[in-house]
């Protein structure tokens, strides 16, 4: 069995959680292998979590190996309901995720929100209606997901860590484990962690010192381990490097023939051409390739790659996303010669791209004038599965990023909080129109990720024009670069650049706050204004954390006008060696939820100094941080607390969103206070998941919720869960137990445990 630093094994400590968070991951992945990756590095880093923050921790991983974009799920076709199966196989990761976990896990909209990271109004959008999605889910849990012994067995061989490492020791081998472990899930998820710069560009820029997707480059990578190759019956491949076949056109010498561009409403399509060539030593002869005339009056070439013999695929031609165009072969074909091309769109993630080696090769010398971010000069802290460098640099106006990986993997890198691996693809997204450039359009740039194909690679990009200074000034910024590539093989130069030592200094507390002094059980300890500059700085004014006492909360309140929605827009928290993500939300109504729920508390059992880090934003403004103390239930004032955000009065409307989307409830059950003998009052249950229920209050009390004699309510203090204020009012409680979570058809019982309690009623509601 495996050990962890904890000591015992991973099945020991977790048997209860392990087979349940297994199923979900193998929903998530379609694969034994990376399920069971994921779940053992889940188990790990979360030692004794409840089952809800170890879904979390499964979820959150598998989409940090995933594309990181704003999905939308495919419910249908313009022709009609889809296959439950073909919608399943077409959802985004991100969709993937809240379909398991609304349509199987039976999570609420705001359990689904907080974990894949959108507003709850959005869970609906990820979410397919098409009927049957949840059993095509099913079958691929019940095919992947491993159980008893089998499962055991499993998480045996493989090696894990109870937590993160140390930020400044063990680095080598804190990358190799993290490294690892993406790859591991990307093989499973099919994602494409490979190396390679797609267009092939290689060291070719234009004046303004960005790649010219147009022009073609000979010295261009191989991309033929990448997938770039005919099959045995010459057809173009299905799928590679995250883009899938749309149509395969056969062009005679000298013909034109007219093309159908199918790329999804993404941005673009892509095109690939195989031709008969000539003898390559005939200098007297031109080299074949194909002139593409678009609807918007553009002129593509697209280069040849050699049937049989001759160049391999070193580059990938974007065109636009949708319309006919106009394709003729040109060149010196042998008799009787021709070709085929293959026009792709970008498939919901990368798949069916096999995996190249890494390369030994050394990164580029660092330019005159240029500063050099690596894993000698800027390693930072970083989250479990993510590796991560940090610089803050003065750019002027000509400043440029060159990014070099020798590993396979995806590389993002940003400048103050904005994408600079973005190929324009991000508009769809932030712009009032949403519209994309497709010419600059590449499949190795996948929203706001460079996804690395070829060994040794190299990629130039500008900064982003909000970061940017104006000609003639200067201005300090922060890049930082979050990698699932070997970060040892990563280096990115700034070129026009210069060296700036950012104040980390300690912060003080702020005398000022408009924060509420009790709510949620939990008393404030201080306030604090963090910059926005991905800085670890600690907090000033707290006494070292007894690792002994339950851990505080640590809420973010991201700066006004700040995007919290992007991918990387999130912050950590470290105590001693631990290093937590750390939530930074639009405004403190939706910290405190986020604090209801659970998802705030800083590293447990880890004492010492609580430092944060706010994700960078464009002119670093300062984000707030707030840290609460937990109060024993026997101290805490119920009187002078601030009614929670998630309940609502008598007289209001309710603040949370019902997980049944726009149908109304039906409640099942109701129990008040007549019903109860000895403060406890049980009821059986037919199986209708998903339920929840919600609970009316007056006065100080508290209750527990049983199913089926487990605790279901293992997220709240000694698992306990209370309103927190002896107003009058209602809150839903999510009770994953009695959501369906366990993939039983049984009848359940819902057993109602109250404490101080006088007036009450718990009602049971389902679809």
């Amino acid at each position: 069995m495996g050990q962890d630093d904890a000591g015992g094994t991973v099945d020991d400590r977790h048997g209860e959680h392990a087979a349940a968070l297994h199923r979900l991951a193998a929903m998530l992945v379609a694969g034994t292998d990376a399920a069971t990756a994921l779940t053992a590095d889940a188990l790990a880093a979360r030692p004794g979590a409840d089952r809800t923050t170890l879904r979390t921790e499964v979820v959150r991983a598998y989409l940090r190996a995933a594309p990181r974009r704003v999905e939308r799920a495919e419910t249908g076709t313009p022709d009609g309901p889809r296959d439950p199966g073909d919608v399943l196989r077409s959802l985004p990761p991100r969709a993937r995720a809240a379909s398991a976990l609304s349509l199987v896990e039976g999570a609420s909209d705001t359990e689904v929100a907080e974990t894949v990271g959108v507003r709850r109004a959005k869970v609906v959008a990820l979410v397919p209606t098409t009927p049957g999605v949840d059993v095509a889910l099913t079958a691929v849990a019940d095919r992947y997901a491993l159980t008893g012994a089998a499962l055991r067995d499993a998480l045996g061989n493989v090696e894990v860590s109870a937590s993160p490492r140390p930020a400044t020791s063990h680095r080598r081998r804190r990358q190799g484990l993290a490294a690892a472990a993406a790859v591991a899930l990307a093989l499973a998820v099919g994602y494409a962690l490979t190396s390679g710069d797609v267009l092939g560009t290689g060291d070719a820029v234009d004046e303004a010192g960005v790649e010219d997707a147009a022009v073609a480059d000979p010295d261009g990578p191989d991309l033929t381990e990448a997938g770039w190759e005919l099959t045995d019956e010459g057809e173009p491949p299905q799928g590679a490097m995250g883009l899938t076949l749309r149509e395969s056109v056969e062009v005679d010498a000298g013909g034109t023939t007219d093309v159908t561009l199918a790329g999804q409403g993404s941005g673009a399509s892509f095109a690939v051409l195989w031709c008969d060539m000539p003898p390559a030593q005939d200098a007297n002869l031109e080299t074949p390739r194909a002139d593409v005339s678009t609807a918007d009056g553009s002129s593509v070439e697209i280069p040849c790659a050699g049937r049989e013999d001759g160049p391999p695929v070193s580059r990938i031609v974007a065109l636009p996303p949708s319309g006919t165009a106009e394709l003729q072969l040109r060149g010196d074909l042998p008799p009787g010669g021709g070709a085929t091309l293959g026009v792709y769109a970008e498939a919901p993630s990368p798949i069916n791209s096999p995996l190249p080696g890494g390369t030994d090769a050394e990164p580029p010398s660092a330019a005159d004038g240029a500063v050099v971010l690596d894993d000698e000069s800027a390693d930072a802290p970083a989250q479990m599965g993510q590796q991560r460098l940090l610089q803050a640099v003065e750019i002027g106006a000509d400043s440029t990023l060159r990014v070099w990986s020798g590993g396979r993997g995806t590389v993002s890198v940003q400048v103050d909080g904005l994408a600079a691996t973005d190929d324009g693809d991000l508009q769809r997204y932030t712009s009032a129109t949403g519209e994309v450039d497709w010419s600059t359009q590449r499949p190795d740039l996948r929203d706001g990720r460079w996804w690395v194909y070829a060994a040794g690679s190299e990629l130039r990009v500008e900064i982003p024009e909000d970061a940017r200074p104006p000609a003639g000034e200067r201005r300090e910024v922060v890049v930082e670069v979050v990698a699932e590539a070997p970060i040892d093989q990563v280096q990115v130069q700034v070129a026009e650049a210069s060296q700036v030592e950012p104040d980390t200094a300690a912060l003080d507390p702020v005398a000022d706050t408009d924060a509420p002094e009790l709510i949620l059980g939990h008393r404030l300890v201080g306030q604090w204004d963090v910059p926005q500059d991905g800085q670890l700085r600690e907090l000033g004014g707290l006494d070292p954390a007894d690792p002994d006492e339950p851990a505080p909360m640590v809420l973010g309140v991201a700066a006004e006008g700040v995007d919290t929605f992007l991918p990387w827009s999130n912050g950590l928290v470290t105590q001693g060696p631990e290093v937590r993500y750390q939530d930074f939300a639009p405004d403190l109504d939706s910290a405190l939820q986020n604090m209801g729920h659970g998802f705030s508390q800083a590293p447990e059992g880890a004492g010492g100094a609580l430092s944060v880090a706010a994700p960078p934003a464009p002119g670093q403004p300062p984000a707030t941080v707030l840290v609460y103390a937990p109060v024993p239930y026997g101290e805490f004032d119920f009187a002078a607390a601030q009614v929670p955000p998630q309940s609502w009065g008598p007289d209001e409307e309710p603040t949370s969103e019902y997980l049944f989307g726009s149908t109304p409830p039906e409640t099942v059950a109701v129990l008040d206070e007549d019903d109860t003998e000895g403060r406890q009052v049980s009821v059986g249950l037919e199986n209708r998941p998903p339920m929840i229920v919600r609970v009316t209050t007056s006065g100080r009390g508290r209750m527990q919720f049983l199913v089926d004699g487990t605790s279901a309510t293992p997220q709240h203090p000694d698992g306990w869960w209370s309103s927190w204020t002896d107003q009058p009012v209602t809150t839903d409680v999510q009770l994953p137990n009695l959501m369906g979570g366990s993939g039983s058809t049984a009848d359940q019982e819902l057993t109602v445990v109250v404490e101080d309690y006088e007036d009450f009623t718990v009602e049971v509601l389902a679809p």
